[in-house]
């Protein structure tokens, strides 16, 4: 199983796996479609007191995001301004990452132009259609997950 980590940020917290199916859009990001599951299917240990059995039932009837619960990723609010400004901060990170890693100024400028060019035509004018997530140490140069939810009502992530 390969684990994608947030290259960006500092402890590198991971954030998908190739579990879920992964598809890449526009050269620029992935969008994973998420299965529900039951709560309690990422949840680690059962409870033992029978106290507790009724509460536990009740747990299991919910259903989760199966991508989210497994990587905890928090719902974080985020008002435009903000968004706007955490992913132009978050781009000029990976495009230094990049650099430092060795891609060549046309991989660079692709990424540069795609990312500008995603952000502008699916992201903004779509703005109020998604939820935002992050893993549960965010701070404001990690990766902003974005969820939303397809015609048919299936839920998928943007990375």
């Amino acid at each position: 199983m390969i684990i994608y980590k947030d290259a960006i940020d500092e402890i590198q917290s991971e954030i998908l796996s190739d579990s879920f199916t992964i598809s890449e859009v526009d050269d620029i990001v992935y969008e994973v479609n998420c299965p529900m599951v039951p709560h309690s299917s990422y949840t680690v240990g059962e409870e033992d007191e029978e106290d507790e059995e009724d509460e536990n039932d009740e747990e299991k009837s919910k259903l989760s995001n199966a991508v989210i619960s497994y990587f905890k990723l928090d719902r974080i609010n985020m008002d435009r301004h903000t968004y706007v400004t955490n992913m132009r901060n978050y781009a000029v990170h990976v495009r230094n990452y990049l650099a430092c890693q060795g891609s060549s100024q046309q991989e660079i400028s692709d990424f540069k132009r795609n990312f500008q060019a995603y952000f502008k035509d699916k992201i903004l004018p779509n703005f109020n259609d998604f939820e935002f997530y992050a893993v549960n140490n965010y701070v404001d140069n990690g990766m902003i997950v974005l969820l939303n939810h397809r015609e048919d009502g299936t839920p998928y992530l943007i990375y």
